[in-house]
C-alpha cells in the first residue's frame, strides 16, 4: 500500500473520532461540570488518545438518563 494513503487514512480516522468526542462530550449531561470541561480540554490537548479513553469511560462520566417506553404508540 501507498504510505501516503495509510498517512491519509490515519489522519482522517483520528479527525472523524476527535470531533464525534467533542460533539458528544457537548451534547451530554455529565455528573458535574467540572467533569465536562475536564472532558473538553484534555480531548483538545490529546486529540488521538483522549477520545478514545473517553469512549471507554463515558458510561461511568455522564448521567443515564432512563428510557421510557410507551405502550401507547400508534402506527400509521
Amino acid at each position: 500500500m501507498n504510505p501516503n494513503f495509510m498517512m491519509l487514512a490515519l489522519i482522517l480516522l483520528s479527525l472523524t473520532l476527535w470531533i464525534w468526542a467533542v460533539l458528544d462530550i457537548s451534547r451530554r449531561q455529565f455528573k458535574s461540570r467540572l467533569t465536562k470541561a475536564i472532558s473538553l480540554i484534555c480531548v483538545f490537548m490529546f486529540p488521538i488518545i483522549v477520545p478514545l479513553l473517553y469512549f471507554q469511560l463515558k458510561e461511568k462520566l455522564i448521567i443515564q438518563k432512563k428510557r421510557i417506553f410507551n405502550k401507547e404508540l400508534k402506527h400509521c
